[in-house]
């Protein structure tokens, strides 16, 4: 009751007093004479795309503030000096661009300098822990379809069939689009796909990150979608991964077809649209292989034909769109509204099974997000959102289509000639609605030149429905989980951002809750011994400093506690303590949020057209979500909060740019190490460990030591080609080449496949090398 008391309370509070969701950053500096040095009062900053500015004070500084990323020009005007503009001013999502002026007296009214600024930015002075920014310039080069493919070439980050950050679990990284948190409660994955070529900028953070962030353990993905009120634009763009060299549909091909229109509905309107869409057909990498027949003496003789080519095994079709309306009924304040449509079809490789596709699980999925939010300047130094959103997500699991009531009855057969199975029929049922409303509020007010308050608050509850059946044709061996749940969960945060000129400080402090809502039976053999979840909460501070040593390095420090919610279904699964499966696994609706504690140590420098960043973390992580074994009368598991995990390593990235070319590479040395790679490990490996947990550190599934990445762009623009050769061939081309390497992956070697020998992960596989190229060609209409 006094935990209930004490949300209410603060949310009370913090509706009042609440900071944006990561979708905005600020421009700062000071203007003065260029002469004496003095401080100009009472000068003129002003955006035009925007139509906002603000006034200096009696120091001549000045701040702006709900600034949309991207780049601006931004001019400082004063009575009696000339007018100066700059463009190309970068402005990134949290961040603050430090942007001064000196104006010199004017000779001519009304006389104006232009100054153009470096593409290249100055050095990130309030970067307090690790942060990666891809603006849509980057993402258009780059030769991936996907926003988890962009992740792949960043440091920290290993894919081994999920993406794991900084030694994490895969499900460890909140995605948020335009402020909407977008992820399957049920099982904490992201669900909803946004096109690379609505995106605006995305913001990577890894390792710790601020108080406005919760409920992830290893990174936040933070995409910002395009918005433009000066002229319509659009793009269309088609690829395909065999070069048109073999007929689609076949030899590995995949299509993509993906565009979008973004701009003022008319000039000077005040209402902007964005329209995106992608769509893309892929098959597997694997195909299936013949059948034939051959009749002897003892009758028909079935084998498998290992190396023909009959058709792919398995494909994946996906549909995304993308709408947002943005509305500004006053100067000072703003209406979007967003909708993200997500429809997906597909079907994986089965090796045992890769002379009968059609025997194999079809996947369906779609999704759907509804957001409304209002933003109000009330004034220059204090503005709030208030964001309302729903959201829906679909998933079936059947044979064939069927319903899992004319499924039919398995049987196993196999070739005469290999191991592979000639019939056989999988028996799950799988079928899934979730439902999701949050309600929240964000506000920002900077107290004074030093400090920028943040708060905020967030609420949500769900409707679970979730179905599941195993061998419904028999009765013997059926089993199936069915429940609709309810729960809820939130969070309040406080945050001070702290810039001084000698050193930024990020200091902040966050709540998290949340309620299962569940009535289940505690022990398994006593079916009358019922309970009730109880609400679960955390608080989890969060310090950042960023020291600026130079003109162009910056120093940092980070350290936080971040805490995640278990996924429902671990809570929820098989509540009624149903025995019908031989090893029956048991949710536990009182299981407390995982932990990691996580520190870091970073030196960011720039110089010319050169950016380097090196990194050290740590991570100690517990309260991990593992299966334990119990055997009084039959055995079964339940999960609880036993694992743990330890991840140390560093990260070096360079960047380097001019006009026509762009090269970046990053390396990752990481070490992590755990009790357990899954929350189900334990479950299906119960017989190897004889139902203990192992108290050793052993390397974790993607534990991948060395990883890396390199890109080398060339781009030539209008009236260009290398050395000046063939323009009318290579302008507005771009060629990009992107290589990734990878260490091998842990593995247990076992040749004498013996029992309680070999210790888990105790070889390597072979390393890896990827190596993508995207040859782009750009092509103008320009009547608007």
């Amino acid at each position: 009751m006094l935990q209930r008391l004490l949300v209410f309370i603060s949310i009370t509070l913090l509706i009042c007093s609440t900071t944006f969701a990561g979708t905005t950053g600020k421009i700062a500096g000071r203007v003065i004479d260029s002469e004496t040095g003095e401080p100009l009062v009472g000068a003129n900053i002003f955006i035009n795309s925007l139509s906002t500015g603000a006034s200096t004070d009696i120091n001549g500084y000045y701040f702006i503030l709900n600034i949309p990323p991207g780049e601006y020009e931004v001019t400082a005007s004063y009575i009696g000096y000339q007018s100066l503009k700059k463009a190309n001013v970068s402005v990134k999502v949290d961040k603050t661009t430090d942007l001064d002026f000196e104006l010199a007296t004017a000779t001519l009214e009304g006389e104006e300098v232009l100054v153009v600024e470096s593409r290249v930015p100055n050095v990130q002075r309030d970067k307090t822990s690790t942060m990666q920014n891809i603006d849509e310039k980057e993402l258009e080069t780059l030769p991936v379809n996907s926003v988890s493919g962009v992740l792949q070439l960043q440091t920290g980050v290993v894919n081994s069939g999920g993406l794991h950050v900084r030694g994490g679990r895969s499900g460890e990284v909140a995605f948020y689009v335009d402020g909407y948190r977008i992820e399957d409660p049920l099982f904490n994955e992201q669900v909803v796909e946004v096109n690379n070529q609505a995106i605006q900028q995305m913001e990577f953070l890894t390792g710790t990150f601020n108080a406005e962030y919760g409920n992830a353990l290893s990174g936040v993905v933070n995409i910002v979608t395009k918005e433009n009120y000066e002229k319509l634009t659009g793009q269309f763009t088609y690829k395909r991964t065999n070069l048109g060299l073999g007929s689609a549909g076949e030899d590995l091909n995949e299509n993509y077809f993906e565009g979008y229109f973004n701009g003022p509905l008319w000039k000077g309107s005040p209402l902007g649209v964005l329209l995106s869409a992608k769509y893309t057909t892929a098959d597997n990498y694997y195909y299936s292989g013949n059948i034939q027949e051959i009749q002897d003496q003892g009758g028909t003789v079935f084998e498998s034909v290992e190396f023909s080519q009959n058709k792919p095994f398995g494909y994946d079709n996906y549909l995304t769109l993308l709408g947002k309306l943005y509305f500004k009924p006053f100067a000072a304040g703003k209406l979007t509204f967003l909708y993200n449509y997500s429809d997906r079809e597909w079907q994986n490789y089965d090796h045992l099974m890769r002379f009968i596709p059609d025997s194999t699980y079809i996947r369906n999925s779609s999704s759907t997000l509804l957001g409304l939010n209002f933003t109000h300047a009330v004034s220059e130094k204090l503005f709030y959102e208030i964001r309302v959103s729903y959201y829906n997500y679909d998933y079936l699991r059947n044979l064939k289509g069927l319903n899992y009531q004319d499924y039919p009855v398995p049987t196993f057969l196999r070739f005469s000639n290999s191991r592979f199975y000639r019939s056989l029929a999988n028996s799950a049922y799988e079928d899934q609605v979730t439902k999701s409303f949050t309600a929240k509020g964000d506000m920002t007010y900077q107290i004074d030149r030093y400090n920028l308050v943040k708060a905020g608050f967030d609420a949500k509850f769900h409707e679970l429905d979730y179905f599941y059946i195993n061998n419904p044709n028999n009765p013997s061996a059926r089993f199936s989980i069915d429940y609709l749940e309810k729960p809820f969960e939130g969070a309040v945060y406080l945050q001070d951002k702290i810039e001084f000129e000698t050193i930024i400080l990020n200091l902040g402090l966050r709540y998290d809750f949340y309620n299962p809502k569940a009535n289940f039976v505690n022990n398994p053999f006593d079916p009358s011994s019922t309970t009730e979840s109880k609400m679960k909460s955390s608080f989890s501070p969060r310090v950042g400093i960023a020291y600026p040593v130079l003109e162009n390095t910056v120093f940092h420090f980070a350290y936080g506690q971040f805490f995640q919610r278990p996924e429902f279904q671990v809570m929820y699964e098989n509540l009624s303590r149903t025995f019908s499966n031989t090893e029956p696994i048991f949710g536990n609706p009182n299981l407390e949020p995982e932990k990691t504690s996580s520190y870091e140590l970073g030196l960011l420098t720039n110089f010319e057209n050169t950016t380097l960043q090196t990194t050290f973390f740590s991570k100690k992580i517990e309260n991990l979500i593992g299966v334990v074994w119990n055997y009084d009368r039959l055995p079964y598991a339940s999960y609880v909060n036993e694992d743990f995990a330890i991840v140390k390593g560093f990260e070096i990235s360079a960047k380097w740019n001019n006009r026509n070319i762009y090269a970046s590479a990053n390396y990752t040395y990481s070490i992590a190490e755990g009790s357990s790679s899954s929350q189900q490990e334990r479950y299906s490996g119960a017989f190897d460990v004889v139902g203990t947990q192992s108290l050793k550190y052993l390397p974790l599934n993607f534990d991948q030591t060395h990883t890396a990445n390199a890109q080398l762009s060339f781009s030539f623009y209008e009236d260009e080609g290398p050395f000046n050769f063939a323009p009318f061939i290579f302008e507005n081309t771009t060629f990009n080449i992107i290589t990734r390497y990878g260490s091998g992956l842990p593995y247990t070697f076992n040749p004498a496949r013996a029992r309680y020998v070999a210790e888990r992960n105790n070889s390597k596989l072979p390393e890896t090398i990827f190596v993508d190229l995207l040859i782009r060609k750009d092509f103008y209409i320009d009547n608007y």
